[in-house]
Formats: structure tokens, C-alpha cells, sequence
């Protein structure tokens, strides 16, 4: 019988949480310029939670578009 230390079992469940991410999420970088984006940066910089931020923001463009 193996015997499945803390380590170990910690270390699978890095590895099961990195393989759903792979599987299951997308990152995607995006690129501003600090002067002429200035307003747009400095509103970012304001959101505490970025990704639920321009999700929010694209689906009501979604909606909106789709009307």
C-alpha cells in the first residue's frame, strides 16, 4: 500500500487545480499606453476585482448589441 504524505497530497491537488485552470480558463493580456490611456488605467487601477469588471462591462455590450 503507498502511503500519501500531506506533501504529496498537496502537491496533487496544485496539480488537479492547474490542470482545471488550463483546461477551463483563458488569460488574456492587454496592452495600454500610459499616456494616452491615462483615464483608462487610472479607473482599472480603482476596480478591486478587474476580470468581473470588463466581464460586466462586455455582456451589457452584448445585450445592448444584440437588441
Amino acid at each position: 500500500k503507498k502511503t500519501v504524505t500531506p506533501r504529496h497530497r498537496a502537491l496533487n491537488d496544485q496539480t488537479c487545480r492547474e490542470n482545471w485552470r488550463k483546461a477551463h480558463t483563458k488569460i488574456v493580456n492587454v496592452r495600454f499606453n500610459t499616456e494616452t490611456d491615462k483615464e483608462v488605467l487610472a479607473k482599472l487601477s480603482a476596480v478591486p476585482n478587474k476580470a468581473d469588471y470588463l466581464r460586466r462591462l462586455i455582456l451589457e455590450d452584448i445585450k445592448k448589441s444584440s437588441k
